[in-house]
């Protein structure tokens, strides 16, 4: 809701206090700052290392937000190429349309 309302600074405080790994929370802290680069990078390597455990909640919650804000950094830098890439193997019909644009 509040990343809607455009209370970005609110959503990260939020999104910190709900993620239990230290590189996620890093990763948010960096977006908060506009860091984009770092950002993704962190975002990335938590996406590629980590291990998922469908049935743990904190584990789906980490990677929900992760992946989102691995997403936000590389439209944030107008990397729009390797958001085409990944997302040929998503079903994210609401990032197909943006890249659409």
């Amino acid at each position: 809701m509040y990343t809607r309302l455009d209370e970005k600074d609110l959503g990260y405080g939020l999104k910190r206090l709900m993620c239990s790994n230290e590189n996620v929370k890093n990763a948010l802290t960096l977006s908060q700052y506009r860091h984009w680069v770092k950002a993704g990078r962190t975002f990335s390597t938590y996406i590629e290392n980590a291990n998922y455990e469908p049935g743990d909640l904190t584990d789906v919650l980490n990677k929900k937000i992760a992946e989102d804000g691995w997403v936000n950094s590389h439209k944030q830098l107008n990397d729009w190429k390797t958001l085409e890439q990944v997302i040929q193997g998503v079903d994210n019909q609401e990032l197909k349309i943006e890249l659409a644009w």
